[in-house]
């Protein structure tokens, strides 16, 4: 075995560039190390990260607080793809593990996630908007408003004029 020095990654994808028809099962120390490098990896490789991890959450390969830890590592995330898989995601976690007891916590938690995303979008589209942050901002405010029952988010809904 050849040692590559400083430069021999902590991590290594198992499916880069989701190239593969597959999913990979990573323990959370590896998950978490994974995701702590997210900004070296592409926005495919992102998604997929994510996707995975829901993934083996729902087959019980590790804990639903190992994701919410790997979730936390996207709070800067910009691209919409990713935004939007971490939504779905949110939108799962919800459905299949929330209950009447944690759930305000997890509204509160959810929301912390996307609030640096509404932060940067704002609530109104620009002119000449690009159709990516149109489609980011429809993401993050459901999240906000529907999932995550943010007073504010719902407040701007109803203060927002209507089109037709």
């Amino acid at each position: 075995m050849r040692d590559l020095g400083p430069s021999c990654p902590t991590w290594v994808h198992p499916n880069a560039d989701e190239a593969g028809y597959y999913r990979f099962v990573l323990d959370g120390a590896r998950l978490m190390a994974m995701a702590r490098a997210a900004r070296s990896l592409s926005a495919v490789d992102r998604l997929g990260l994510v996707s995975n991890a829901w993934a083996e959450v729902r087959q019980g390969a590790i804990r639903p607080s190992a994701m919410l830890d790997l979730l936390a590592t996207f709070d800067a995330e910009t691209n919409r793809y990713v935004v939007e898989q971490i939504a779905g995601t949110l939108q799962g976690i919800d459905a299949a593990l929330v209950d009447d007891e944690t759930r305000a916590a997890f509204q509160r938690w959810a929301t912390a996630r996307m609030a640096p995303h509404k932060a940067a979008l704002g609530w109104e589209a620009s002119p000449n908007e690009e159709d990516d942050r149109a489609a980011m901002r429809r993401a993050v405010l459901w999240v906000m408003g529907e999932l995550g029952g943010d007073r504010a988010t719902l407040d701007e809904a109803e203060e927002s004029p209507r089109d037709g």
